[in-house]
């Protein structure tokens, strides 16, 4: 009598199924980007934001005396907003947004384009992307 043969899930895709069942593709402390059109259509969002921003204005104010004053060049250009909070936290590591795949059809010449600066080039789509992104962004 012949032995019947089972094999064993491997671990990454006990994962998978387990990922696919929650569905939950970040984690606990990522950041999550709102959309203005988001933020005024859904009451539930915008009733938590207000939440956690009254949480904050009640917290004490942050001391600062051991902070050292930036000299008088670093005030030369400054960026405000959005723009250096995303230039701060891309440096320092901290910023991962959620990558999503997407399939889309560009003209080969706007291909030929991006690919012509070498590796990195779905990189390069998506900052100019996002320039054009924070470039409508109400200020």
């Amino acid at each position: 009598m012949k032995k019947k043969m089972t094999t064993k899930q491997s671990a990454s895709s006990r994962l998978a199924t387990r990922w696919r069942k929650n569905d939950k593709r970040t984690s606990g402390n990522s950041v999550r980007v709102v959309t203005a059109d988001e933020l005024q259509n859904d009451p539930k969002l915008r009733a938590r934001i207000e939440r956690e921003l009254a949480g904050l204005a009640k917290r004490r104010p942050i001391d600062t005396s051991d902070v050292p004053v930036l000299p008088p060049p670093a005030w030369e250009n400054p960026i405000r907003g959005l723009e250096a909070w995303l230039k701060v936290a891309r440096a320092s590591r901290m910023y991962k947004p959620v990558k999503q795949a997407v399939s889309m059809r560009l003209d080969a010449d706007v291909v030929a384009w991006l690919k012509q600066s070498g590796p990195g080039y779905q990189t390069r789509a998506n900052q100019i992307l996002r320039e054009k992104m924070l470039g409508e962004l109400p200020r």
